[in-house]
């Protein structure tokens, strides 16, 4: 059933991405919306060409296994 706002109920995608100093996306992947986006950003981390000066991220990223990897 079509909501009022134009969205169709069920589950929707999440995209985790990177992107460079000027917020263009250089690498990316797209997940399930009940999907955690964490065992994603050490694929995408590995997949840059150097080691990245800083990262921002919202509070769901503050696993110890995440800051050991970073």
């Amino acid at each position: 059933m079509k909501q009022l706002t134009g969205f169709v109920e069920g589950y929707g995608t999440k995209a985790c991405v990177i992107a460079d100093a000027l917020g263009r996306a250089t690498t990316f992947r797209i997940v399930p919306g009940q999907v955690h986006e964490l065992p994603q950003t050490v694929p995408l981390l590995d997949s840059l060409p150097g080691v990245p000066m800083w990262a921002v991220g919202d509070r769901g990223y503050t696993s110890h296994a995440f800051r050991e990897h970073v």
